[in-house]
């Protein structure tokens, strides 16, 4: 052990090139990440503890027959840790400090801490809180960063206490050890007899930490350390001791070889034997070792090219076999004893010459040996043996006899799951241990979908981040963007949270309580890199937890990618999918850190009661990494009037200015802006002012509910949403317009005046929402609408045009959202109650239902920082439609044809297929060109669809007072041109921001 606690290797191949065959088999059969085979070594190696209360240089002296440091090591006098405790912790470093100032040049020392922790009061992350911080206090007071300090064994107590508690500890150990600096070398995990088997799922978490697992030498020593080999991969020690009698340890070791040659155990460690026991170990070690050359490794008896026997009944014995010749050796044990000897026979089939010679393990004792007969052609010899273990060495003079090209091949070549976990938290500990502070600049863009008044917003924030040791990160805003057109005040405006709050229990993160489970899901390459893909899933699936892919590094253990999906919370945002890039950043010294590239992720968040998609993208670049003028930078930040961020549990949260200091500013659940602007679309002779507020609250009246109201003039539109649960939502929708709908019916291009009506609808509903998954969202509705009618001045007076009904209308809608792309299908039934006879005396009654159903597909396409395309294309249908329920599009409410003025044209089915393109010019105005074509038809006109096309223009840039402005011209192509009053609309808005 220490430098000794080296991996021993996988495959023994007896021959140069059988050895390279082998081994190529190996890599391809176990898979790209299999373990790399060690040097040979034909006997376990040892490990020789130190007692506290004895003097090392006795011990020490004695070691030094045993062998060199790579296959002995000096185990240091035990520190006795309850971790469950708490206050300081005087761990008695004197005699270890002595054994280290005692040991030969060149070796080093493995430190051993005897582990308990008791249980405790404590649960929770309080109780894991107290656990990190003894951790962390061991860890800083043991003489790790000493170069003679060559490994850890972590011995488990006999009376472990919290075995929970306890994988924890073991684990946290683990990670602390090997990110220190230097690293602390290999950790062993020893269990009491019986324990590894008994606990296995302690066992084999345990394992996912440890280079090594040992077992406690009992009455099942054997059935532990398999279950260790075969169960859990790993290498194994066996502690043996403490040991009775001056040859009790040298028995010990040579009972282990006997029965398991160098197959089973890695390393056996005896516990603070006496001078004279390390003496006696050492001499068998110095017997097996000048019998067994590097060359020779362990085999199956009938695997040697030679017979072994025994007048002592069973035999027990262990064969090793020479590669580069016809040698051949066993460990017997012999059982003999002063007085009564026993024989051991050996013989071979063919002509060859056979020469056999047997020595005492114990002390190299040789005895004679002479020839017996044997039938045939077969060669025998003989010895007689008074000593408990024998050596017999065998020559056979016959080339036919020699072994090329057998392997035997123990051990595993995959990594379970847990492993590579942990192999990643190492990573990360050895990181962050190294990782003083980072900043970087950011780019910060959210791209808002398309609502009913435009086609989408983007926002861009430009950031500097600020990342201490302690994980505290903060963010200044140095720039702010909508559309690509940048706000002179680069504080810009409020926003509605960036982020969902924080889920407490993150993936991959080592913890007291597991809340996930992981699953290997196989193997890719990624930029060049191959990875692990190791799948994430909460161990509870009703809990506000991430699922998800991340891909791991095969080799360094870094990740390279996070794909994870979060779902429910406290905020606005339903759910969430991000993907996480991460790269290596150089710093000063050669040393690279694994930092994030870039973080993509597609919201679905609450609006109105409806859920609007939201891509979300920081982009890193600039990084600087333990900058010495890193906290005068973000003093500096600090000090200014920039605005400021925090990553908190609840999201991103502003740090407002209090004085000289900064703090946290408590979520803002409101967010409200003035507006104005004009609508024109030719349904009426003269231009639509608007002019109002709109605000979102999303924590009414501190309830947890979500208020949204847009009031422009003669339109008001309000929502409330509350949340039941972590997936579904409810609330109630106003809609009130005091601008009519000027009906018209037309024959050909020509206008039928005497039936011309106004109609006004005004709208209150319930509405619920469950979000089955992320990207998978089902909602249903029903609205009550009262429908008020009345002649227009030009309406025949014998034209029934007045009167008022109801209207009840019930739907179900299905959204779902991947990969940038929105899918949408709706369906509704509408029952008309209570409506008047409209039109003439023998006009045909309105029908009292009617069905409509439509679906509508769109992707957007982000091609730089400031530049985008995007496609859609939609199908409306229905059954019973008539002239108040078909189809009219308008600037407010879908179908949207660019430049079709509202009530002009009426549908029972229309596609529409629809391409955008916008682009930032010069930080000053953003230009973005629509395009739609439609096939529309209206089955009182004609059975056949009609081709429809429009343009759109939108341009938006930055106004006086912080104001932005947005303004949209449409234009018709192609259609019922003579029919339109214009071919043209304008909508305009101004829109300033309360702060």
């Amino acid at each position: 052990m220490g430098r000794g606690l080296l991996p021993r290797r996988a495959s023994r191949v007896l021959s140069g090139v059988g050895r390279r065959l082998a081994y190529t088999a190996a890599i391809t059969l176990a898979g790209v990440f299999s373990p790399a085979p060690a040097e040979p070594a034909p006997l376990p190696k040892l490990a020789v503890s130190v007692s506290r209360d004895a003097e090392p240089g006795a011990v020490l002296t004695a070691i030094e027959r045993c062998g060199e440091t790579g296959t002995t090591s000096v185990v240091a006098p035990a520190l006795a840790v309850d971790f469950g405790e708490s206050g300081s912790l005087p761990l008695g470093l004197d005699a270890v400090n002595a054994v280290l100032r005692a040991l030969p040049a060149g070796r080093t020392l493995l430190l051993h801490l005897r582990v308990q922790v008791a249980p405790a009061a404590s649960v929770g992350e309080a109780r894991a809180t107290v656990l990190e911080e003894r951790v962390a206090q061991v860890v800083a007071a043991l003489p790790l960063d000493s170069e003679r300090i060559g490994g850890v064994i972590l011995e488990i107590a006999p009376s472990p206490g919290d075995l929970a508690a306890l994988q924890f500890t073991l684990a946290r150990l683990v990670l602390q050890m090997k990110a220190a600096t230097p690293p602390s070398g290999p950790v062993a995990v020893v269990f009491p007899p019986g324990l590894v088997r008994q606990e296995q799922a302690l066992s084999r978490r345990v394992a996912a930490y440890a280079d090594l697992i040992g077992v406690g030498y009992g009455p099942e020593w054997r059935a532990d350390a398999e279950w260790v080999r075969n169960e859990l991969g790993n290498r194994v020690v066996l502690k043996a001791g403490p040991a009775s009698g001056a040859e009790g340890l040298a028995a010990a070791y040579l009972d282990v070889v006997a029965e398991t040659g160098d197959t089973l155990i890695d390393t056996l460690w005896g516990e603070e034997p006496t001078a004279e026991q390390a003496s006696a170990l050492c001499r068998s070690v110095q017997v097996l070792s000048d019998t067994l050359g590097a060359a020779f490794v362990g085999a199956r008896m009938d695997q040697a090219k030679a017979t072994l026997g025994s007048d002592a009944d069973p035999l027990v014995a262990s064969a090793f076999v020479d590669s580069s010749s016809t040698s051949s050796a066993f460990l017997v044990r012999a059982g003999g004893a002063p007085g009564h000897p026993r024989r051991i026979t050996v013989s071979a089939d063919g002509e060859g010459v056979l020469e056999v010679s047997c020595r005492s393990a114990l002390n190299g004792r040789t005895f004679f040996t002479h020839p017996i007969p044997a039938p045939g052609k077969t060669k025998a010899e003989e010895c007689a043996c008074d000593v408990p273990y024998v050596v017999v060495s065998v020559h056979r003079d016959d080339p036919d006899a020699r072994v090329y090209d057998w392997v035997s091949v123990t051990g595993r070549g995959r990594l379970r799951v847990e492993e590579i976990v942990a192999r990643w938290q190492q990573y990360r500990a050895a990181q962050q241990r190294e990782l003083d502070n980072v900043s970087a600049d950011c780019l910060l863009s959210l791209h808002f979908g398309a609502t009913p008044l435009g086609s989408g917003l983007d926002v861009a924030l430009e950031l500097r981040q600020f990342v201490d040791r302690s994980g505290q990160r903060d963010w200044v805003q140095r720039g702010f963007l909508v559309n690509g057109v940048r706000f002179r005040n680069p504080r810009g405006f409020s926003l509605p949270q960036l982020e969902p709050e924080k889920v407490v229990a993150q993936p991959l993160e080592l913890a007291l309580q597991e809340k996930y489970r992981y699953a290997l899901v196989g193997t890719d390459t990624v930029d060049g890199t191959l990875t692990y893909v190791v799948s994430i899933e909460p161990e509870d699936p009703k809990a506000v937890l991430f699922t998800g892919k991340v891909w791991i590094d095969g080799v360094t253990f870094r990740q390279i990618r996070m794909q994870l999906q979060q779902r429910g919370g406290r905020s606005s945002i339903l759910s969430q999918v991000e993907t996480q890039e991460y790269h290596l950043v150089p710093s000063e010294g050669g040393r690279e850190f694994n930092l994030l590239r870039s973080i993509t992720s597609r919201q679905l968040v609450s609006a109105a009661g409806r859920s609007l998609l939201v891509e979300r993208t920081y982009r890193f670049s600039g990084y600087q990494t333990n900058s010495p003028a890193f906290a005068s930078s973000r003093a500096e930040a600090m000090a200014s009037d920039l605005r400021m961020y925090r990553d908190t549990d609840e999201g991103l949260r502003v740090l407002r200015r209090e004085g000289d200091t900064r703090v946290v500013e408590p979520p803002k659940s409101r967010v409200r802006s003035l507006l104005g602007g004009v609508l024109y679309d030719g349904a009426f002779d003269f231009p639509v002012p608007l002019a109002g507020f709109s605000l979102v609250d999303y924590d009414f009246r501190r309830t947890g509910g979500e208020l949204s109201v847009f009031f422009a003039g003669p339109i008001l539109a309000t929502n409330l949403t509350r949340k039941a649960g972590e997936r579904f939502r409810y609330g109630m929708d106003l809609a009130l317009s005091a601008i009519p709908q000027n009906n018209r019916v037309f024959e050909g291009s020509d206008e039928v005046v005497g039936e011309t009506l106004w109609m006004w609808e005004e709208t209150l509903g319930v509405r619920a929402s469950w979000q089955a998954r992320p990207g998978v969202n089902l909602a249903g509705s029903s609205y009550l609408s009262l429908n008020l009618f009345s002649p227009t001045d030009d309406t025949d007076p014998s034209f029934q045009a007045s009167g008022q009904g109801f209207t009840v209308q019930t739907s179900g809608e299905l959204k779902l959202t991947r990969s940038g792309f929105t899918l949408t299908g709706t369906a509704l039934r509408g029952d008309r109650l209570g409506w008047p006879q409209i039109g003439t005396d023998d006009a045909s009654a309105v029908p009292t239902s009617f069905v409509k159903y439509w679906g509508e597909a769109s992707k957007q396409f982000y091609l730089g920082k400031f530049t985008k395309a995007a496609v859609n294309a939609s199908y409306y249908g229905g059954e019973r439609l008539d002239r108040f329920s078909r189809y009219q599009p308008s600037f407010l409410s879908p179908p949207r044809i660019r430049g079709i003025p509202s009530g002009t044209d009426t549908f029972d089915a229309i596609g529409v297929a629809g391409v955008q393109f916008g682009f930032n010019a010069m930080d000053v105005v953003w230009v973005e060109a629509m395009y739609d074509h439609a096939w529309g038809r209206n089955l009182e006109e004609s059975p056949s669809f009609r081709d429809f096309d429009g343009l759109g223009l939108d341009l938006g840039t930055v106004g006086p007072w912080g104001t932005f402005v947005k303004g949209t011209v449409t234009y018709a192509l192609r259609g019922n041109l003579d029919r339109y009053n214009n071919r043209w609309g304008l909508y305009l808005l101004i829109f300033k921001p309360l702060d």
